[in-house]
């Protein structure tokens, strides 16, 4: 099962230095005893986006330091991307931002 995950947020350098990137510690959190996925993260902040919805099974939108209110160009692409995995009954997850993302 191919999971995507898609990075709104960078952590501190010092938490990047000691644990990873957000994208980094779901993967080592998620298949910490064995792979049994294969992750690709897609660097929203940096627009770096899926073609579409169906290029991975399932989906995780990370933390981010970001407010779901705040006025970004890329929360409507992913709210759109969002609403277009529900749509098509695909599992996602949000973690903190991520899952205020999903709800609004």
């Amino acid at each position: 099962m191919k999971i995507g995950i898609l990075l709104v947020g960078r952590a501190t350098d010092d938490l990047v230095e000691k644990y990873g990137t957000y994208a980094e510690m779901l993967i080592s959190l998620i298949n910490s005893k064995e792979e049994v996925f294969e992750f690709k993260t897609f660097n929203i902040l940096d627009s770096v986006f899926p073609k579409n919805h169906l290029e991975c099974d399932g989906w995780i939108v990370t933390g981010s330091p970001h407010g779901v209110y705040e006025e970004h160009s890329w929360i409507p692409t992913v709210s759109e991307l969002i609403n277009d995995i529900y749509q098509a009954s695909l599992p996602i997850f949000g973690v903190c931002f991520g899952h205020q993302l999903i709800a609004q």
